[in-house]
């Protein structure tokens, strides 16, 4: 008699293509870790100009920020520090 070992496995490679594709990075770069811990995020200190202004504007961090977060709740729990401090960034 042998014993079949019951697993369930989730994955989401297509989906995080499918992120990478929406916000023009599918020719980004891989890395072996998540998140250098010597760097370090800060707010800009001097106001922006209007075209610098503008250019952000039609950024969208906030989504990014969110289909990221529904990957790491999901199946990518290693990168939630990443997003995190990435997201304390995103303008309310």
């Amino acid at each position: 008699m042998t014993t079949l070992n019951k697993t369930i496995s989730l994955g989401q490679k297509k989906f995080i293509e499918d992120i990478f594709k929406c916000f023009g990075m599918k020719d980004c770069k891989l890395v072996s870790i998540a998140f250098d811990v010597s760097s370090r995020l800060c707010k800009i200190d001097k106001p922006m100009t209007i075209d610098e202004a503008n250019k952000m504007e039609g950024v969208p961090y906030k989504e990014a920020i969110g289909c990221v977060m529904y990957v790491m709740i999901a199946t990518r729990l290693d990168i939630i520090v990443v997003i995190g401090v990435v997201s304390k960034f995103a303008k309310s």
